[in-house]
């Protein structure tokens, strides 16, 4: 049994789609304050359990727990306090600036009849200040590039002021660059405030550098978990991927690099 005082975390939950196990009977806990990165072979179940945490996917049995308390018994208002998701494919509508986007991320916090106010504005700034995108503030967000919307995404995230932080292929559709640029953020954003990170990546290298911790999953289940040094080793990445390859010290930034056979 894992310990549920604090935190977010997975006791035994088995969660069917569309009548096929994809996780079965699994535990999980989230390292508080730590960024955790999850991976695997497609269709192992890594978005299947993030979505499952952020309470998107409901649960054949087992329960997600959050602070002590099932997430399907607490409101969607207190759990949208405590929990930030950015999806892996997210819409806006139309003409919708990057302030407009950001602000949609007090919606937690806002009440009948509860004026907009200081406190508000102060978190919307203070979101777009972190991402970079207050000089972008009042444009629209059709008009942004990829690493740009994403950014404007992670601002409505931030802007809901939550210690969790859930975040589905954060980089997907972006080239390397900006895939660089969205998880050094991540990354500066843990170490500023404290903010726990758990998020789905495909690339390896990429885990390898952003992770303090790496979850990696084949056929729903946790193959291996641990810090990079110890999850991103030849061995490892044959048990995840059946992939041959070497594992060689990253000559710019240390830790674990990975380069196939």
């Amino acid at each position: 049994m894992t310990d549920t005082a604090a935190g977010l975390s997975a006791e035994n939950i088995r969660v069917q789609l569309a009548g096929r196990t994809i996780l079965p009977e699994l535990d999980f806990q989230l390292a508080m304050g730590e960024v955790t990165v999850i991976v695997g072979p497609n269709a192992c179940g890594k978005s299947t359990l993030l979505r499952s945490l952020a309470r998107l996917l409901p649960v054949s049995s087992g329960r997600i727990v959050l602070d002590g308390e099932d997430i399907h018994r607490q409101s969607a208002r207190k759990l949208a306090r405590r929990l930030g998701l950015l999806p892996q494919s997210s819409i806006a509508p139309a003409g919708l600036s990057v302030r407009g986007l950001a602000a949609r991320g007090r919606t937690p916090h806002q009440a009948p009849f509860r004026p907009w106010t200081k406190a508000d504005d102060e978190a919307v700034d203070e979101a777009l200040d972190a991402t970079g995108m207050m000089h972008l503030a009042d444009r629209p967000l059709d008009e942004l590039s990829g690493g740009q919307r994403q950014r404007a995404w992670l601002s409505l995230a931030l802007a809901q002021e939550t210690d969790l932080l859930l975040l589905d292929e954060p980089t997907t559709y972006l080239d390397l660059p900006h895939q660089i640029e969205i998880l050094d953020l991540v990354r500066k954003l843990n170490r500023d405030s404290g903010r726990t990170v758990a998020m789905v990546l495909h690339d390896i290298n990429l885990a390898a550098r952003v992770a303090d911790r790496i979850v990696g999953m084949r056929d729903g289940c946790i193959r291996v978990d641990g810090p990079p040094a110890k999850v991103v080793t030849a061995e490892c990445m044959k048990t995840l991927f059946d992939l041959d390859c070497v594992v060689v010290e990253d000559p710019l930034r240390g830790g674990p690099l990975v380069v196939p056979a």
